[in-house]
Formats: C-alpha cells, sequence, structure tokens
C-alpha cells in the first residue's frame, strides 16, 4: 500500500480540494505554439491579434491544459496516489486567453463511484481568468490506489 494522496473514504463529492495562480505570458504563449508547430502569427503578434478581432495576443486553443495539472493545485497528500490508473479524461474549452491573463485552477471532487470493486474519483478542474470567466474545465477520472 502507498503513504500519501487522497484515499476514497476520504473523498467528498463537492470538495474543493485546492487552487494555483498562474499568468500566462506572451513568452509561454510563443513558446507553446512553437513546440506544437502552429504559426499562426496572433500567438506572437499584437497588431495580427487585433486585426483578428483579439485584444492581444492570444494563445493557441490547447495552452490553457497545462493549467489543469491537478498536483500543482492541490499538493500531494491530496493527489492521486501512487499506483493508481488514469481511466479517462475529458476537456471543455470555453473561451481564449490573452497574454498577461491571470489564470486560477479550482480543484474539487466532481464525482466519486464504486464499479467492479474499484474506486473512481473525478477531479474536475475549472480555469477562470482575471474576469471569473471560465477558460478551460477538465475532469480526470483515476481508479484511486488504496492509501494506507
Amino acid at each position: 500500500m502507498v503513504k500519501t494522496g487522497l484515499r476514497y473514504a476520504d473523498a467528498v463529492v463537492g470538495e474543493h480540494l485546492g487552487t494555483a495562480v498562474n499568468f500566462a505570458t506572451k513568452e509561454a504563449i510563443r513558446a507553446y505554439a512553437e513546440v506544437t508547430e502552429d504559426l499562426d502569427p496572433i500567438y506572437w503578434n499584437e497588431d495580427a491579434a487585433k486585426a483578428a478581432g483579439y485584444p492581444g495576443i492570444v494563445a493557441p486553443s490547447g495552452f490553457c491544459l497545462q493549467y489543469t495539472d491537478i498536483k500543482v493545485a492541490v499538493g500531494q497528500d491530496r493527489y492521486v496516489p501512487q499506483g493508481s490508473v488514469h481511466a479517462k479524461q475529458h476537456y471543455e474549452l470555453h473561451g481564449f486567453i490573452c497574454a498577461g491573463d491571470c489564470l486560477t485552477t479550482t480543484v474539487t471532487i466532481g464525482d466519486k463511484y464504486e464499479k467492479k470493486g474499484r474506486h473512481y474519483v473525478d477531479y474536475r478542474c475549472e480555469v477562470t481568468n482575471q474576469r471569473g470567466e471560465v477558460v478551460c474545465v477538465s475532469d480526470y477520472i483515476n481508479i484511486l490506489a488504496e492509501v494506507e
């Protein structure tokens, strides 16, 4: 048995597990665009982004997924225990991210259930910008390993 991580018995649906705050920088947006080989100039050129109708440099749609890292927001003691199985994930993109946005990731327990004797927990991550607008929601469903 492992020694750290969320115990199924302690998981409460709706419980707030943690929050992380990050900033979307021009440099991070451009680096992401280059790595994914998405070279649209709206990702590094302010004039091109404004001409396309954005208020400034905008991030590629997948950029926000890096802010749904559960472990950063909740810490090791509330994270998926070592030996657990990542069963499923789902992402919903609701808006766009611009350079300079302050992104807050909030992690809650979206659901928990038993199936075939295994314990499933849905970690739900919601990413909002500084205006309180939801830009991304993700669900990570894990089969939890037993914790001592």
